[in-house]
């Protein structure tokens, strides 16, 4: 059965209801990643429970990766230097996305503080904040100088203040329906927005 992907682009992993693979243990999973390098998308569903360790070091040309566990994934995308699209769901912490300097868009689908966790983002140009996102930003945003669409969810309403001052190559800025607080002050950090929630700005 892992021969028949080898020439795939996609894998679903620990999603019951819509897997490549559902149940497999670590040594199966370690010698189908060895035969599909070429493999440019991995979606690990919310029942995937085998533990990384190095196995994503298999997949050098992973581009888009989705994590549902609940779990984080550790150190296991250091090396991944292609991969641009992160979706992900678990837990964060400070050094969580050590090594993927070259991540361009993240999903986070979480509501926890972000605290430094974004500090290694460096070249991160599009943040997607999932619908129960509510959390007071402060400065965490202020590694990700080179952003240019930030999205917000449906439950996110905290007033902003000068948490945007970083961000002066934003372009397109999204709010979700509970939004209601005041933006002027804080759109006066971004001179380059074009886009305010889907109409031209200013």
């Amino acid at each position: 059965m892992i021969d028949n992907y080898r020439k795939t682009n996609k894998l679903i992993i620990g999603d019951k209801y819509n897997s490549n693979f559902f149940n497999i243990n670590y040594d199966k999973l370690k010698n189908l990643f060895t035969k599909i390098p070429e493999l440019k998308s991995i979606n690990f569903g919310p029942f995937y429970d085998v533990p990384l360790d190095n196995l994503l070091t298999y997949l050098p040309n992973l581009e888009k990766l989705t994590w549902m566990p609940k779990y984080s994934f550790g150190n296991s995308l250091k090396g991944l230097t292609k991969l641009e699209t992160l979706v992900y769901y678990s837990v964060l912490y400070d050094d969580l996305f050590n090594g993927l300097t070259n991540l361009k868009v993240l999903h986070f689908e979480n509501d926890v503080p972000l605290g430094d966790s974004l500090k290694y983002l460096i070249k991160l140009e599009k943040l997607y904040f999932g619908p129960e996102f509510n959390q007071a930003l402060g400065d965490s945003l202020k590694y990700l100088t080179n952003l240019k669409e930030l999205y917000f969810g449906r439950d996110f309403n905290n007033p902003l203040g000068d948490s945007l001052k970083y961000l002066t190559k934003l372009e397109k800025l999204y709010f979700g329906s509970e939004f209601d607080q005041l933006l002027e002050d804080s759109l006066k950090y971004l001179p380059n927005l074009k886009i305010l929630n889907g109409k031209p700005y200013p």
